[in-house]
């Protein structure tokens, strides 16, 4: 074993996950630093023995960490405990599978342990999938293989298979092959299968392609596969017991305008509701809910830009949490963990916090946990492999049951020029339901992660008070937020304003109390808009361009620099200065009842007169009020 366990997070394993969480979160700032243990070699055995994507190598049981490791020693992959107090993994002599492509799919069902082991590759005959029985020795302290076993599930070379267990004691398995969803099951005993077949309900998909399989809701087996020809996921079950033909129609899971990919990693909860960990072909990686009227909710868990790949999920109903867990990069990287309330299922933003990183060779990929249920009794094992030094890491996190909140939040921006909005993000941990926020302005919210306005110039003070079942806590923030006044300004309101019609050349529209833009295939509408900047007391810094919306647009204009030889009174499309060059600025959407602005600091740097016009490319007008209302169109200088 490898002497590099890390001790600082040794040091915090006593602490709650939540307490954790937040410490390991100083990491993302030290991409330098170790996360996880550092464990035995698997030099001898091929690719990355802790995938595949929808199966499980660990298991909890008696108090202790399993897991279907390889040995170098003996080139067998063997059964190790995980020894807690030294967090290294002894292998206790259990033989599993000698074949070192292989990989497994592990289902311990609180009395056996059934492991599902296959050669791992494309579609191949002649490489049979063999489920091992095994039952646990206490005088022994080890896992022993019972009699009749393996037996034969297939008899193929796949990429993954994945095994459970219904509640009349029928094993099923299921994996992807030439193109099909396959599923078999065993015949009333474990040791004795039928033959493999086509899941009923399933078309063609490609080669890329995996399945996965879940008992829920006691009743029930599920079968949920990729379809990257339909760029979705699917999803269909049988009722235990039922004749092999009978699987419900195909649920279609959308991906809302993603492609699907072969990332796939399914559990269950006490109420029957399925959690699949899925990841789009570009990179983001997604939660997938099934609920028990049969409705799919779809949440983002990790957005392309951060290339995520290989998700797995974990689930702690004692303390109402799913813990999402993903690598970086298509080769690997980091192991980074997000963790979401069950009951109010939403993700951070960004990478989330480093759970398991060789900062030496960053090549950690293929996290696998177990398929059990996580809690307090059990804490939270994840597996994982570093592709580059070929050794097993992982990372072990106590869970505490529930208990009071303690108060934590964070804010962005924390500074700067009056007025500022200021988004307040609640990071307590232990699970708060409720909320409340002194913003030290005078003003409050009940909300989890609220937004505030901050209007006047000040240093202010922010607590947060949370709370429970289990109790309360506050966290008080002193001189958090500060707000800077301004920069001195001047507003030019526009000395003459009007917009033109291309469909009326001749008409002039000076004195409406509107500017409108607007550009279908058959009619335009500019606006134009000039200003008299004069009497600044100082040197002109930036200056911004100010309008009010009374009717909204997808598309808010462009804003141009014009000749200013034009008057309210008598433009028309037909005299109208040109508009040519690009543009000053672009608004964009914009919402009837606000106030929009451009920013043309890089052209008003001086006294002068300046004229603007306004295009769009969209047929929905966007109205803004002239100088004939009482929010005309503004030009606001700021000098120093």
């Amino acid at each position: 074993m490898s002497e590099r366990n890390r001790g600082d997070q040794r040091r915090a394993g006593t602490a709650s996950l939540g307490i954790l969480i937040a410490w390991m979160a100083l990491g993302s700032l030290a991409p330098s630093q170790d996360f996880g243990y550092e464990g035995p070699t698997y030099t001898g055995a091929s690719g990355s023995p802790s995938g595949s994507k929808p199966e499980s190598k660990l298991w909890f049981y008696d108090g202790d960490w399993w897991g279907s490791l390889w040995s170098d020693a003996f080139s067998q992959f063997r059964i190790h405990r995980l020894e807690s107090s030294t967090q290294t993994w002894e292998d206790t002599g259990t033989v599993l599978d000698s074949r070192k492509n292989s990989r497994s799919d592990i289902l311990f069902d609180g009395s056996k342990l059934y492991i599902a082991s296959h050669s791992f590759g494309s579609t191949q005959v002649g490489k049979p999938t063999r489920l091992y029985r095994l039952s646990f020795n206490g005088i022994l302290n080890r896992f022993q293989h019972d009699f009749g076993f393996p037996v034969q599930i297939n008899n193929y070379k796949l990429e993954a298979v994945v095994i459970d267990k219904d509640s009349v004691g029928t094993i099923w398995a299921t994996w992807a092959q030439n193109n099909q969803v396959y599923v078999n099951h065993s015949l009333g005993s474990d040791d004795l299968w039928g033959a493999p077949f086509v899941l009923p309900t399933t078309t063609s998909v490609t080669t890329d392609d995996l399945s996965s399989v879940i008992h829920f809701n006691g009743d029930r087996v599920g079968v949920c596969w990729s379809d990257q020809v339909a760029s979705a996921f699917l999803f269909s079950y049988h009722l235990d017991g039922d004749p092999d033909t009978a699987w419900s129609p195909p649920e279609t899971i959308s991906m809302n305008g993603y492609n699907s990919d072969d990332h796939l990693n399914l559990k269950t909860d006490s109420l029957g509701q399925v959690y699949a960990a899925v990841k789009d072909s570009d990179g983001s990686v997604f939660l997938l809910v099934r609920r028990p009227d049969s409705t799919w909710s779809q949440f983002l868990a990790g957005e392309d830009g951060n290339n995520f790949t290989r998700p797995i999920i974990e689930i702690n109903e004692e303390a109402a949490e799913i813990y999402y867990l993903a690598s970086t990069g298509s080769s690997g990287g980091t192991i980074y963990l997000k963790t979401s309330p069950l009951g109010n299922l939403f993700f951070p933003d960004g990478l989330g916090t480093p759970l398991i990183r060789d900062a030496d060779a960053l090549h950690m990929n293929d996290a696998s946990s177990t398929k059990q249920n996580v809690d307090s009794t059990t804490g939270l094992v994840v597996l994982a492999t570093n592709q580059l030094t070929k050794r097993y890491w992982h990372a072990a996190i106590p869970l505490l049951p529930p208990g009071p909140p303690m108060a934590d939040f964070s804010a962005s921006p924390t500074q700067g020029e009056a007025p500022i909005v200021v988004q307040f993000t609640d990071i307590s941990p232990g699970r708060p339901t409720s909320w409340f926020w002194d913003f030290g302005d005078g003003n409050s919210s009940t909300g989890q992660h609220p937004s505030h306005i901050y209007s006047i110039p000040g240093t202010y003070s922010v607590e947060l008070s949370v709370g429970n079942d289990y109790g309360d806590d506050s966290e008080l923030k002193a001189d958090f937020i500060v707000v800077d006044s301004p920069p001195p300004s001047v507003p030019f309101v526009a000395v003459e304003d009007s917009h033109v019609k291309s469909t009326s050349p001749d008409n002039n529209y000076g004195t409406q109390t509107t500017l409108r833009v607007r550009k279908s295939s058959t009619e335009e509408y500019r606006p134009y808009m000039k200003f008299d900047v004069s009497g600044v007391p100082g040197t002109i810094t930036s200056a911004k361009l100010l309008l009010y919306v009374t009717d909204g647009s997808p598309d808010g204009g462009n804003v141009y620099l014009v000749d200013s030889q034009w008057a309210e009174t008598s433009i028309t499309w037909n005299n109208a200065p040109l508009i040519s060059g690009d543009p000053l600025g672009s608004l964009g959407g914009v919402t009837s009842g606000t106030f929009v602005e451009v920013d043309l600091s890089s052209t008003v740097t001086s006294e002068g007169t300046y004229s603007f016009a306004m295009t769009n490319m969209d047929s929905n007008s966007a109205y803004y009020m002239s100088r004939e209302d009482i929010a005309p169109p503004e030009l606001v200088v700021f000098y120093q």
